[in-house]
């Protein structure tokens, strides 16, 4: 059975449109983007990832589920080309997210 991923969220500001994508993290990968010493993500080219789309990187252990803490990313570049990354899978590049959404 193939199940179907989630679609990127979308919140509209008076500035800009933000899509947003929650991806499960393991340890050490959580850890190494706190740190900021991890800059980009490999994954299955299985969604509608685009430069400028926010990633939020969840913390997530495989034998409890998700850990209830995340990161935010803006996708600053994407690479999908073979030989270089394997067919079906983008690396995208990251940079700590700025958004700004008012409060009403």
């Amino acid at each position: 059975m193939k199940v179907e991923k989630q679609q990127a969220i979308e919140i509209k500001t008076d500035e800009r449109i933000y899509r947003i994508h929650q991806l499960k993290t393991i340890q050490p990968y959580f850890n190494e983007v706190v740190e900021k010493r991890k800059t980009f993500e490999i994954r299955k080219f299985d969604r509608d990832f685009n430069v400028g789309d926010i990633l939020l990187l969840s913390e997530y252990d495989p034998t409890i589920g998700m850990l209830g803490t995340g990161v935010w990313r803006e996708v600053t570049h994407m690479l999908s080309d073979q030989p270089y990354v394997p067919e079906g899978y983008v690396a995208l590049s990251m940079k700590e997210a700025e958004i700004v959404v008012p409060l009403e």
